[in-house]
C-alpha cells in the first residue's frame, strides 16, 4: 500500500495508447457503457415527449387561458430552470471541460495531435459557444424580420380601410402586441401573434424548435462521447434536469401560440429525439471507449459540446432568470447537487481502486 501512487479526485488517467483507466473496472465494461447510453436515449426521448404534450391535457382539464402568457415568468418554472442552470454550470466546468483538456493532452502525448501555442480544449469550448450564439441569433433575426413585415402589412391594411378597422377592432391591438415579440435572449422567443396565417405560425414554431434542437444535439453528443457508465449517468442527470423543463415550456408556448395540436406533437417529438440522435452519433464515434482513444475528432466534438452548454448556462438561464435570492438559491442548489454526485462517484472509484490493489 505504501507504494500506491496518489490518485487524483479530479483526473481521469489514460495509457499512452489512449486507453481509459476507468474502463478497467467491471462496472465500466464495454457492454455496461453501451447499455447506459441506450437507456438514456430511450428515457430522454420518451420523457421529453411526455413533458411537451402534458400542457395540452392540462389546458383542457384546468381550462387555461394562455394568451400572451410566458410560462417562463411563473415562479415554479423559473426556479426549475435555475436549478437546471446550476446543474449545467457544474457539469461544464467541473466535468466536461477538464475531461476535454485531459483528452487533448493525451492526444498530444501519444503523437496523434500536435501541441498548439494556445489551450485547444478551451478554444474548442469558445468555438462551440459562438456556434450556438450564431444559430440562435440567426433564428431570432429571421423571426423579428418576419414580424416586422407582418406589422407593416397590417398597418397598410389599416390605413387603406378605416371602415375595416372599425369593424375588426382586433387589428390595432395586434399591431401593438407585436412590438413585444422578443427583447432578449431566451430558449424560446414568445409566439405572440395569434392572427398570423397558418404558414407563418407553423414556420415560426418549427424554427424555434430547430434552433433549440441544435444545442440539444450537442448535449446528446456529450453523453454519447463519455467513456464510463458512471459518467454517462452523471451527464444524463445534467442534461435531463434541463431538457425536461424546456420540453414543458415548449408545450406551453406552442399552446399559447394556438399552434395546431398535431403540429405541436410533431415539434415536441422533434425536440425530444435530437438528444438521442446526438447520443447515437457519439456511440458511433467511440462505442464504449473514451473520446481520446477514438482520436482527435471525438475530442473536438466533445469540446464543442461543452461550449454549447456554456452558452445555455450564461445566455439562456443566468441572464434571463436573475429574479432574486430564491433564483440564486435554486442555481446554487443545482450546482451543489451535481458537485456532490461527482465527488461521491470519485470517492467510490477511489476506494474501489484501493480495494482492488490491496
Amino acid at each position: 500500500m505504501a507504494n500506491l501512487p496518489f490518485l487524483s479526485m479530479n483526473d481521469t488517467h489514460y495509457d499512452d495508447d489512449g486507453h481509459h483507466h476507468d474502463d478497467d473496472h467491471p462496472l465500466n465494461s464495454h457492454k455496461d457503457v453501451l447499455t447506459a447510453k441506450a437507456v438514456t436515449m430511450v428515457v430522454l426521448c420518451t420523457v421529453s415527449t411526455t413533458m411537451g404534450i402534458i400542457p395540452m391535457f392540462l389546458a383542457k382539464w384546468f381550462k387555461w387561458d394562455l394568451n400572451g402568457q410566458n410560462p417562463r415568468s411563473t415562479k415554479v418554472v423559473s426556479l426549475l430552470l435555475g436549478f437546471g442552470g446550476g446543474v449545467l454550470f457544474s457539469t461544464t466546468f467541473l466535468h466536461l471541460m477538464p475531461e476535454v483538456a485531459e483528452g487533448v493532452g493525451n492526444l498530444v502525448e501519444s503523437g496523434k495531435m500536435e501541441e498548439l501555442p494556445f489551450p485547444l480544449a478551451y478554444m474548442l469550448a469558445c468555438v462551440g459557444f459562438f456556434i450556438m450564439y450564431l444559430v440562435e441569433e440567426s433564428v431570432h433575426t429571421y423571426l423579428r424580420k418576419r414580424q416586422k413585415e407582418r406589422q407593416i402589412s397590417d398597418k397598410k391594411d389599416v390605413h387603406r380601410s378605416t371602415n375595416e378597422l372599425v369593424e375588426n377592432g382586433q387589428i390595432a391591438p395586434s399591431c401593438v402586441n407585436h412590438s413585444h415579440l422578443h427583447t432578449g435572449h431566451s430558449h424560446l422567443p414568445m409566439i405572440t401573434n395569434p392572427d398570423d396565417d397558418f404558414l407563418i405560425t407553423s414556420l415560426r414554431g418549427l424554427l424555434i424548435v430547430l434552433g433549440l434542437s441544435v444545442h440539444e444535439l450537442f448535449e446528446g453528443l456529450a453523453i454519447g462521447l463519455e467513456s464510463s457508465a458512471s459518467h454517462v449517468w452523471y451527464m444524463f442527470l445534467a442534461v435531463a434536469s434541463h431538457k425536461f423543463v424546456i420540453a414543458f415550456c415548449i408545450g406551453v408556448e406552442l399552446l399559447a401560440s394556438r399552434t395546431r395540436p398535431y403540429l405541436s406533437v410533431i415539434y415536441t417529438c422533434t425536440f425530444a429525439v435530437v438528444s438521442p440522435i446526438g447520443i447515437g452519433i457519439g456511440m458511433g464515434l467511440v462505442g464504449g471507449g473514451s473520446a481520446a482513444a477514438s482520436g482527435p475528432m471525438a475530442v473536438i466534438l466533445q469540446g464543442l459540446a461543452s461550449g454549447t452548454l456554456l452558452y445555455v448556462v450564461f445566455f439562456e438561464i443566468l441572464q434571463e432568470h436573475r429574479t432574486g435570492l430564491w433564483q440564486y438559491v435554486s442555481i446554487l442548489f443545482g450546482f451543489l447537487v451535481m458537485f456532490g454526485l461527482q465527488m461521491s462517484s470519485k470517492y467510490k472509484q477511489f476506494y474501489l481502486t484501493l480495494n482492488s490493489l490491496a
